[in-house]
């Protein structure tokens, strides 16, 4: 599958990716508020995160970014935000 996206991404090229991305973000964001008002199904927004996921995954084989690095920066950014809610809870916890 790795193979197919990263010819995809070569046909295409990145600027027309970029914008083919817009596309399909935005769409994503239009069936998850549907589906958060009871207007889109949970098929719908499966297509539509699977379009995302092909997408960025076509970014991270243009750009050569690997898995680990990608893990890497997710459970950083993970841990920051875990952080962030800790310090929110502590707060409100002082407040009463």
């Amino acid at each position: 599958m790795i193979e197919q996206i990263q010819e995809i991404f070569d046909h295409y090229g990145f600027h027309a990716q970029i914008n083919k991305y817009c596309e399909e973000g935005t769409e994503l964001l239009e069936v998850l508020k549907g589906y958060e008002y009871g207007e889109t199904s949970r098929d719908e927004v499966l297509d539509e995160i699977a379009d995302v996921r092909v997408m960025l995954a076509g970014f991270q084989c243009g750009l050569c970014i690997t898995d680990d690095e990608i893990r890497d920066r997710m459970e950083f950014k993970i841990n920051r935000q875990i952080g962030r809610i800790k310090k929110e809870k502590e707060c409100q916890s002082t407040e009463l």
